[in-house]
């Protein structure tokens, strides 16, 4: 058996998560239940997951890659890789602070529940990524249509 493994980044091993990407962003239907929160607060890990995909730690000087999903919702999705992964979910709560964290339940919650008009589904609009591979860089932003 022959194992493909790669001795340097390849500049264009993030387009094969594209597809990916675009699948993770389908709409989440909002419902009052546990399990929603969790989706919702669940979906930049996955982001995080899909965009790292085929990148070790071995590449951490090789590589970033930021992704940004957003909604019709006043809340975004980001993740990020290179030197380090994280990821997270920003939006304004009624009190003026900034969830940031994919852990605040409660954070998340207020925002919802301020909204006046809650939709049913959060549904994506707009994705930005940004990627930096070696010496390759680039920037895309995908309207998506609902």
């Amino acid at each position: 058996m022959k194992l493909n493994t790669y001795k340097k980044s390849n500049e264009s091993k993030v387009f094969n998560n594209i597809p990916k990407l675009k699948k993770l962003l389908k709409s989440i239907k909002i419902e009052n239940s546990d399990k929603c929160i969790d989706e919702i607060l669940n979906r930049p890990n996955q982001i995080l997951g899909v965009i790292s995909e085929g990148f070790g730690l071995e590449y951490n000087e090789d590589i970033y890659i930021k992704c940004v999903a957003k909604c019709n919702l006043p809340v975004e999705f980001s993740a990020e890789v290179g030197r380090g992964a994280n990821c997270w979910i920003i939006g304004e709560k009624p009190n003026g602070e900034t969830l940031y964290d994919t852990s605040d339940r409660e954070g998340l919650i207020e925002i919802l529940e301020s909204i006046e008009r809650l939709p049913p589904k959060i549904i994506f609009n707009e994705i930005e990524l940004h990627q930096r591979i070696m010496n390759s860089e680039s920037f895309f932003k995908y309207k998506l249509n609902a």
